[in-house]
This record gives C-alpha cells, sequence and structure tokens, in this order.
C-alpha cells in the first residue's frame, strides 16, 4: 500500500499539471484562431529538407561531442583551473573524480566544451558532406512563428509530460521501494554550491543542453533517419544494445548475490527499450514511415541518454513531440525553445528546494 502523504502528492500533482496543460491548450488555441482570422497560418507548409550527411557523419558527430568534453575536463583538472577555484585541498578530489568532485569537473566541462562541440559538429558536417546549417534546422527562416510555436508547445505540452513524471515517480517509489535516482546536477546543488555554479548549473540547462540536445538528436539523428529507410532500424537496435550494457555489471552483481530488488533497479533500462522496440514495430507496420519510426528511435535514445531513473520514461513522451515539432516545422528553434522553457521548470525546482 502506499502510504498517506503519496496519494496526496499523486493527486496534487496530476490536478495542478492537468489544469497548467488545460490553460496552455486554452491559449495554444486561442493564438492559432486569431492568427488564423488574420490569414496566418501558425504552422507553415509541410516541407523536408535536404539530408547531405550520412552515417559515418553520425560516428563523427558522437565522437566530437564525446572527446570535446573530455578534453575539456582533462584540461580544467591538468592546468589547475579548478584548483584555483576550489582551492589546493581539491586537488586529489579532482584526480580521483569520485563524488561532488566529479559531478564538478562534469559541470565544468560540459560548460567549457559546448562551443567547441558546437563548433566542430557544424564544421565537421560542412567540410564532410557540404552540409548547411539550414538544413539542420539552425535557420531565421519564419523565427518570430518559430519562438511563438516552442513558447506554445512548452505551455500546453510540458505539463503533461510533468504530470506523467509525477506519476512514474510514486510508481517507482511504490513498486521499486526507492526514491527516484538524482540527476547530476542536483546532486551538485545539494552540497552547497558556489554561486559560480549556479550560473553554469544554470547556462547547462537553459542553454548548452537544449541547443546541443536537439542539434543532435533533432537535427542530425532524425533527419538522417527519416530519409533512409533503414536508419530508425538501426538507431533501434543501438538503443536496445546501450540498454543492456549500461548496467550489465551491476546486472551481473545483484544475479550474483540473489538480489531480487537491486536486480529490478538495474533491468529498468532494458525492460523500458524492449518495451519501446515493440511499440516502434508496431508504429512502423501500421504506418509505414519512416518518419514516426525515426521521431520513436531518436526519441529512445534521447531518453536513454538520460541515466537517472525513471527520468527517462517522461523524457520520451517528451522526444516524441520534440522531434514531431522538429519534423513538423523543419526548424529546431521551436524545439530549443520549449526545451529550454522545460528545462526552467527543473531550474527553478532545485531554487526552490531546501
Amino acid at each position: 500500500m502506499l502510504n498517506d502523504p503519496e496519494p496526496d502528492q499523486l493527486f496534487f500533482g496530476f490536478f495542478f499539471w492537468s489544469v497548467c496543460a488545460l490553460l496552455g491548450a486554452l491559449v495554444t488555441a486561442g493564438v492559432a484562431f486569431t492568427l488564423r482570422r488574420f490569414g496566418v497560418h501558425l504552422l507553415p507548409p509541410q516541407r523536408q529538407r535536404d539530408v547531405p550527411w550520412t552515417g559515418y557523419e553520425l560516428f563523427g558527430v558522437a565522437a566530437v561531442h564525446i572527446l570535446a568534453q573530455a578534453f575539456a575536463g582533462s584540461f580544467l583538472v591538468a592546468s589547475g583551473l579548478l584548483v584555483q577555484i576550489y582551492g589546493p585541498d581539491s586537488l586529489a578530489n579532482f584526480e580521483s573524480a569520485k563524488g561532488d568532485a566529479a559531478n564538478r569537473v562534469g559541470l565544468w566541462s560540459m560548460v567549457v566544451s559546448f562551443p567547441l562541440q558546437l563548433a566542430g559538429i557544424l564544421l565537421l558536417l560542412r567540410a564532410a558532406s557540404g552540409t548547411r546549417p539550414y538544413q539542420l534546422g539552425l535557420t531565421t527562416h519564419r523565427a518570430g512563428f518559430n519562438v511563438l510555436i516552442g513558447v506554445l508547445s512548452w505551455a500546453s505540452v510540458t505539463p503533461l509530460v510533468l504530470a506523467l513524471n509525477e506519476l512514474v515517480s510514486v510508481a517507482y517509489k511504490h513498486w521499486l521501494e526507492g526514491p527516484p535516482e538524482p540527476h547530476m546536477l542536483e546532486e551538485l546543488v545539494k552540497g552547497n554550491p558556489l554561486p559560480v555554479e549556479w550560473g553554469l548549473v544554470f547556462f547547462t540547462a537553459i542553454v548548452a543542453a537544449p541547443i546541443m540536445e536537439e542539434l543532435m538528436f533533432r537535427g542530425v539523428l532524425l533527419r538522417w533517419a527519416t530519409v533512409l529507410p533503414t536508419g530508425a532500424d538501426v538507431i533501434m537496435g543501438f538503443c536496445v544494445l546501450i540498454a543492456v550494457a549500461a548496467r550489465m555489471d551491476t546486472i551481473q552483481d545483484a544475479m550474483r548475490l540473489d538480489d531480487w530488488s537491486a536486480l529490478q533497479l538495474e533491468l529498468q533500462p532494458m525492460v523500458f527499450a524492449l518495451v519501446a522496440l515493440f511499440g516502434y514495430l508496431w508504429v512502423r507496420v501500421a504506418w509505414q514511415s519512416t518518419v514516426a519510426g525515426g521521431i520513436c528511435a531518436s526519441a529512445l535514445l534521447f531518453a536513454l541518454v538520460h541515466p537517472n531513473w525513471p527520468t527517462p520514461i517522461p523524457l520520451f513522451a517528451l522526444g516524441l513531440y520534440l522531434g514531431w515539432l522538429s519534423y513538423r516545422t523543419q526548424s529546431l528553434i521551436p524545439s530549443m525553445v520549449m526545451h529550454a522553457l522545460f528545462n526552467s521548470i527543473a531550474c527553478a525546482e532545485l531554487l526552490a528546494k531546501p
């Protein structure tokens, strides 16, 4: 049985976010109707931009992203910049890269590597395949409308995703008898972060993450999957592979110790990926659409790269909408705006926590 606070929390969360979703839907409908009265369509005619990059460039993009962040982290530690900020006593912690020190290195490296990743990906795609930014969705065409679409999407869809998050969080605590796994940034702010760290957290969540994740998942990956007949199949296979490999060591430990509770926790990514795979197969058979398949596959990979469970479940739903939004508008501006505003709620929650 759930204890007393949990049903109240679940009811309040659903009620609050349901009201927010209703208000957001009404505002969105009102804006769309008003624009139609003036002969203006909020969404543009559907189009499909050229996709000159191939699967080889996908590996290059992933390599740039990973290597740039690894280089930034190593440079920050080896150069002594972090020691200058946190004091000489912190050197051993940074060299061991454990606990709060690892989180701090991760936070600083994400911020420092962001311009390197962005420039490196764009230059790699331009050099390897002649890809221009507008083909990725980085375009100023209908910029004002695209920003508005992003804001309205945030107002109407975000409450539904957060309501789902309330549901899975309570279910997680009830069935698996443990609190949801904290995000790296959440763990960091629990340890009395410096003012500069708060600035880095906000920059990462509201600027760097939305831009990089939308560029990689909706700009590069999704567009490639929508034009290649087997592209989404490859992505789904990769998702299942990383879901299995992500916690293989801990799964084996739990099986060796015959710890059923721990095994349930460690099997989450694998089970979730397999359930999503069956849904994906149904979509591909029922709709016969590489677009729908690509949206599903890119959304699943987007969810799985966020390892703190059960967050990937609502993030999968968010990824589905962001994928549709990016494809429908052929622009990354709406999804970046919505993603940034979505993350701003998490930042507000971090500030509100005692």
